[in-house]
């Protein structure tokens, strides 16, 4: 497990973290003000919902955020949508395709006063669901077929689809998060009640990048950016060359340290001759 805590110590202490500008007159003190007030590196909390005029517009904590903003610009609230549209913008905004005439006319006819999230279920259990969906993560992990650019070789990757049906398969079994994150970032290390059939295929997280002309240190300095800036929202991937007099970090040169150790263990499953390189 020492392994899988040194992977996902980048993850654990963005909490705490300043912002230092040297060399400029009370900079240290704004920055880390700044550092504090910046919606990245707060810590997540439950936000009572808001006190309105209209509560009977009100269908859930959610709807009372909305109103709020309305209610302070002046504007009333849209009318309730018809069932057709109602119909049209869950089937587009969940799988991306439109809802058959079917489908349409059911709902419409539909007198049950759980009509509406009769039909949220039967979209979310649809297998497009984790399609539409999943795209998403799959930018976010820098997802391909190529290795990019390479004069020797395969050329690409024979296994990529397994990451990315791994990805899909995640979203539509509804897979915690933590178990989403340890998976892609460590899933050659889980043991027991946290290893499932599945989970060597999410190490393609890390292996699916650029091989950058098969250069270690190229490969090994994308690995790190797709894990900060997916995990954490932030990029140290510039470290490997110079620090930022504005990015949240503890103390001098802690960004370009932490990143050194990041490269290190990173460079472990670049040689690692385990299931790791069954992936790539």
């Amino acid at each position: 497990m020492g392994w899988l805590f040194m992977r996902m110590w980048v993850l654990l202490e963005l909490g705490s973290l300043v912002l230092v500008m040297p060399g400029i007159p009370g900079g240290t003190l704004q920055a880390r003000q700044a550092a504090s007030n910046h919606w990245a590196t707060q810590a997540l909390q439950n936000q009572p919902p808001p006190d309105v005029g209209n509560t009977s517009w009100i269908r859930n904590g959610i709807d009372a955020f909305i109103l709020q903003k309305l209610e302070e610009k002046g504007i009333e609230p849209s009318a309730r949508a018809h069932p057709r549209i109602l119909m049209r913008c869950l089937s587009f905004d969940l799988l991306g395709l439109p809802p058959s005439a079917e489908e349409v006319s059911d709902f419409e006819k539909d007198a049950s006063p759980l009509a509406w999230e009769s039909q949220v279920d039967r979209s979310l259990n649809d297998p497009s669901y984790g399609k539409r969906w999943g795209r998403h993560w799959l930018d976010v992990a820098r997802y391909a077929d190529a290795k990019g650019y390479v004069d020797a070789g395969e050329p690409t990757f024979p296994f990529a689809y397994t990451y990315r049906d791994y990805v899909v398969d995640a979203f539509n079994s509804d897979k915690p998060y933590p178990s989403f994150i340890l998976e892609q970032l460590a899933a050659d290390r889980l043991e027991g009640a946290s290893a499932s059939s599945d989970a060597s295929a999410a190490l393609g997280f890390l292996t699916v990048g650029s091989r950058f002309n098969f250069f270690p240190h190229d490969v090994i300095d994308d690995r790190i950016d797709v894990v900060t800036r997916g995990f954490m929202g932030l990029t140290v991937s510039c470290a490997r060359c110079h620090d930022h007099k504005f990015d949240p970090k503890h103390h001098d040169a802690v960004e370009h340290d932490r990143t050194i150790g990041m490269a290190s263990i990173l460079a472990q499953v670049w040689k690692s001759p385990s299931s790791v390189r069954a992936w790539e």
